[in-house]
């Protein structure tokens, strides 16, 4: 059986490029979008004329029990996960004179507590006789991680938390 990464994000830029490398190199690829569903369904659709296994699953990551629910089925049909890509953010303009609370936390919950959530979930999901190893999780970060300035200031709090 192939190992199965999910890349969340997969539909747009960065996300489905990953998608297709991994698709590339023999993975079984799960491409999460939120909205996006022509967009990651025509990239599956692509994979899948040329052979590769790729599926969507949606999910809103600000969303404890869709995060749950999307790793259930993806554990359930291709068993547990190989690989987790977060890639998946949200990237606003704000400094930190201009915070405001709830476009904070709902910033924060997408681009620190979804990656932390699902990367639980994923560890749980590994049978605890799986000795095999071989497993990855990756956080995408960017360049406002290392050139720090005082724009996006939350989107960039965020990120390097999980640096």
């Amino acid at each position: 059986m192939a190992k199965a990464v999910l890349i969340t994000g997969g539909a747009h830029r960065l996300g489905a490029e990953l998608c297709r490398t991994f698709a590339q190199d023999g993975w079984t690829v799960w491409c999460h979008h939120h909205q996006s569903a022509s967009t990651a369904q025509a990239l599956c659709d692509e994979l899948r004329s040329q052979q590769y296994a790729a599926q969507t699953i949606q999910a809103d990551l600000n969303d404890d029990m869709q995060r749950q629910c999307m790793m259930a089925r993806i554990h359930a049909e291709t068993g547990p996960l190989h690989c987790l890509v977060n890639n998946a953010s949200c990237f606003e303009p704000d400094s930190a004179s201009s915070l405001h609370s709830g476009d904070l936390r709902q910033l924060l919950e997408l681009n620190l507590v979804a990656p932390m959530a699902l990367s639980v979930l994923m560890v749980q999901n590994i049978p605890s006789n799986d000795f095999s190893g071989g497993r990855s999780i990756l956080h995408v970060l960017d360049q406002k991680v290392y050139n720090l300035n005082p724009d996006y200031f939350s989107y960039t709090l965020s990120k390097l938390a999980l640096k």
